[in-house]
């Protein structure tokens, strides 16, 4: 900051108040490594701890960066709760194409897959659906209510990525998976161009400004490809904006995105019909202001709009839908920090609504016509208001951190009263490189307007759902020393009213019914860094687990389920990262998943009635980049060994996939 003297830091204090001796004070800090900013984070939470995933940690000259009090979000801060972390130099190194590609990496994650290159992408943690996880941008709430399966649309590349946490708790059923971006400080100018396989091309644009009183972000990425297999071409445009403003008494930044796309939907949505298409658009904005002042007042609005426009015949009216759906988020807080730690309140109102073809209550006077489309009206809608109120209290001392406090939830739309959520989290510090955590989180999730409504030739929805109601609890152990992490995490989450879809029988069609699901878990992460223990060229090794283990608790009796009982029973990741010289840099990953449940085999898309299970498959990735100069180029090939595998049934997903790029730096 202006007029402030910069000071350097050679080593760390672990008193819960020594970043706040620092405040509004530029720090040099030397050589750290990645897990330390996973687990120190300082550039916004100083409370929050974190853990390695199936990344990096490897060393990292950091540039000055300024210590701020912890940055409260649109959602629930969870202080001391144990979560995941992939910070940048980790995004920049993996073998992913979108955002949803490098999801892929974690094993925490369950990545489902209709289409490539992120298009179509189911995402969901411990074995959830995607209905059930809430996703954020820059802890803004871009969950879709209409349906799961248009959530992950974010309008950004993987290159404008700070950070990814995934929190165990939050708002959301299963969890939490929020992608940071923020502008750098000093300006940046990027150019790239990307060509593979199957006539896939791709432009990306990154400017970063340093502006007097704001820095400024923008991304403009575009790409386009045949497909790999039949009916799966795609067109994708995707827009960002994000401004910064980091005073003396106050922060604040502002975003707005942009995402298109349109895709072959093959046998997406019902194997009986190969020729599916849709085209899906979003547009988002919001505003989020945080004062500097003893009582902290932090507050964001925002507003979500997404289209869509699905045929299940390709250029038919045939089974045609078009949705509008639109969301508006307000969320004030205001926190104190006294003697007896830091305690909030805080408020999370969200607005819902619909107008649809075929989602929805037939509308009471004229119907609205479909914009750019001749003779076609939206003659349903639906709305409904969302009301979490939160009041928390964090502890900390100097070997252990509590945070406990109490949510409410209402759907105004259909809930009769108030409902109290408790949760509690801790963290304890057992050695100098020991640490151990504990919570427990309650979540409620209201039915997305799909459950509801959709009905279809092969699907039915259920107005009579229930609200979902899940109990999870969380033990982990966490070890950090010199070139080596690890870590083994157990939970069991409780669920009440868990909605699937599912055929009660073999020639049925889908429908959305409630279920009592407990889900328990075993997590297993570790990180070896070579050279950290021994003299000898950079070389890291990473190995994730997840396994899951399902119980029900109804005794209705199904044939086949297509979300939350398909869960992935084993996911493995592991990775194997070196830079035998200067500027090069290899990764191979591989991950090994084994699902359970299975999918009504089709033959010329003919229901044939025979449930296949699905097979365990092994998919092996592999990058490499040298950047010479402002010039970087590098080489991807994806499904290495050109495995065959259905991440949903009788969706076949790509071979082999090869692409090559560079980017010029043009100003950095």
């Amino acid at each position: 900051m202006e007029g402030n003297k910069a000071i350097r830091w050679r080593r760390f204090s672990r008193a819960s108040y020594s970043a706040f001796c620092s405040m509004h004070r530029v720090i040099n800090i030397g050589v750290l490594t990645v897990a330390m900013v996973a687990n120190a984070d300082a550039k916004a939470k100083t409370q929050r701890d974190t853990v390695g995933t199936d990344f990096s940690l490897q060393k990292t000259l950091l540039d000055d960066v300024e210590i701020t009090a912890e940055r409260t979000t649109s959602i629930i801060s969870q202080d001391g709760q144990h979560s995941f972390v992939v910070v940048q130099q980790d995004v920049k190194s993996a073998a992913a194409h979108s955002v949803n590609d490098l999801f892929k990496q974690m094993s925490t994650i369950d990545v489902r897959q209709r289409g490539g290159y992120g298009v179509q992408t189911d995402i969901s943690i411990r074995g959830a659906s995607a209905d059930q996880t809430t996703l954020l941008l820059n802890g803004i709430d871009i969950t879709s209510p209409q349906t799961g399966h248009l959530s992950a649309d974010f309008p950004i590349s993987t290159d404008v990525i700070k950070q990814v946490e995934l929190n165990e708790g939050g708002t959301g059923t299963a969890g939490t998976l929020n992608v940071t971006i923020q502008p750098d400080t000093f300006n940046r100018l990027d150019v790239q161009a990307l060509a593979g396989m199957y006539g896939l091309a791709e432009g990306n644009l990154l400017l970063n400004l340093k502006g007097k009183h704001a820095t400024h972000l923008a991304n403009l990425f575009a790409d386009r490809c045949d497909g790999a297999v039949q009916n799966s071409d795609f067109r994708q445009a995707k827009l960002f904006y994000m401004g910064r403003s980091d005073k003396e008494r106050f922060l604040m930044e502002w975003q707005c995105g942009y995402n298109r796309q349109s895709f072959g939907a093959n046998t997406f949505y019902s194997p009986a019909f190969d020729s599916q298409w849709e085209r899906t658009n979003r547009v988002l904005t919001s505003v989020r202001m945080e004062t500097k002042t003893p009582v902290r007042f932090a507050s964001s609005i925002a507003w979500m709009r997404n289209y869509d426009h699905f045929q299940l015949i390709r250029d038919s009216s045939y089974g045609e839908n078009f949705h509008r759906c639109d969301v508006f988020m307000f969320s004030p807080e205001w926190s104190r920090r006294w003697k007896g730690g830091k305690s909030s309140l805080g408020v999370n109102y969200r607005h819902e609504s619909i107008i649809s073809t075929n989602l929805g209550v037939p509308m009471e006077h004229d119907s609205i016509p479909v914009f750019h489309v001749e003779d076609t009206y939206y003659k349903k809608r639906k709305r409904r208001d969302i009301l979490n109120i939160y009041l928390k209290h964090n502890i900390p001392f100097r070997i252990w951190n509590l945070n406990f406090g109490v949510r409410t939830y209402r759907n105004f739309d259909d809930e009769d009263r108030m409902r109290f959520l408790p949760f509690i989290n801790a963290k304890v510090n057992l050695h100098k490189n020991w640490t151990l955590f504990a919570s427990w989180n309650n979540a409620r999730r209201t039915p997305t307007f799909t459950e509801l409504f959709y009905k279809s030739p092969t699907n039915e929805g259920n107005t009579h759902l229930k609200s979902e109601f899940s109990s999870t609890a969380n033990v982990s152990v966490r070890y950090r020393g010199k070139g080596l992490s690890c870590e083994v995490a157990g939970y069991y989450k409780h669920g009440e009213d868990l909605i699937d879809w599912v055929m009660y029988h073999s020639d049925d069609i889908f429908h959305s019914a409630n279920f009592q699901l407990n889900n328990m878990g075993v997590e297993l992460n570790n990180i070896f860094i070579f050279n950290e223990l021994f003299k000898c060229i950079p070389i890291r090794i990473s190995i994730g687990y997840h396994y899951i283990y399902q119980e029900r608790e109804d005794d209705t009796e199904i044939f086949k389920s297509n979300y939350s009982m398909e869960y992935l029973k084993h996911k493995l990741v592991a990775q194997f990262y070196v830079e035998p010289i200067r500027n090069l840099q290899m990764l191979l990953s591989y991950r090994y998943v084994c699902r359970n449940g299975g999918y009504v085999l089709y033959e010329n898309r003919v229901n044939t009635g025979r449930l296949i299970s699905y097979d365990p498959y092994g998919i092996m990735d592999f990058k490499v980049s040298y950047k010479i100069r402002k010039v970087e180029v590098f080489g991807e090939v994806n499904n290495l060994l050109n495995e065959t595998y259905f991440d949903y049934g009788n969706v076949p997903q790509a071979g082999i996939v090869g692409k090559v790029g560079v980017t010029y730096h043009i100003l950095k």
